[in-house]
């Protein structure tokens, strides 16, 4: 049975929303910033516009999830952890909060330790980095590929039955 009235509309709503946070994801990660890289010789304005992206990805990711969590407990009304919907909107928005909130700041130090040593940068700073940079990019990842099992999950829901 399809619903109707108000249940239609914030379904409509849920799925744009979904679609949205995901597309900007998906291109912010894996189209933009590896094409600011590619095309720019200077990588210091390539990292950043990719960190300008990703502040504006990040924050569209916290407003987006807690709007998602905010509809699923207006119309669940409990029990909300049962539903794999919200454990993956969660999930989306912890690997947002970790990886741009907590690993960002350290990357941004050490880009800035980076820039401070010139050209005489040391091994032992540009190997922290990469190892942020990398966890970072996992969480990244983990966000985007939990962003398709939300939109599998989204498309077989508008299968008919």
């Amino acid at each position: 049975m399809e619903p109707t009235g108000m249940g239609a509309n914030l379904r409509a709503v849920r799925l744009l929303l979904i679609a949205a946070w995901c597309g900007l994801t998906w291109t912010a990660g894996y189209v933009v910033a590896p094409l600011l890289f590619r095309m720019l010789d200077d990588r210091l304005l390539a990292g950043s516009i990719a960190g300008e992206l990703f502040r504006i990805q990040a924050w569209v990711s916290v407003v987006v999830a807690l709007l998602l969590l905010w509809s699923a407990l207006a119309v669940r009304r409990g029990a909300l952890w049962r539903d794999a919907e919200v454990r993956i909107v969660f999930g989306m928005l912890l690997c947002t909060l970790v990886g741009y909130f907590a690993l960002q700041p350290l990357m941004h130090g050490l880009r800035e330790l980076m820039a401070a040593h010139g050209s005489e940068v040391p091994d032992s700073i540009r190997s922290r980095f990469a190892v942020v940079h990398g966890v970072s990019a996992v969480f990244y990842l983990a966000h985007s590929l939990l962003g398709v099992w939300l939109v599998l999950r989204q498309a077989r829901s508008l299968a008919p039955r």
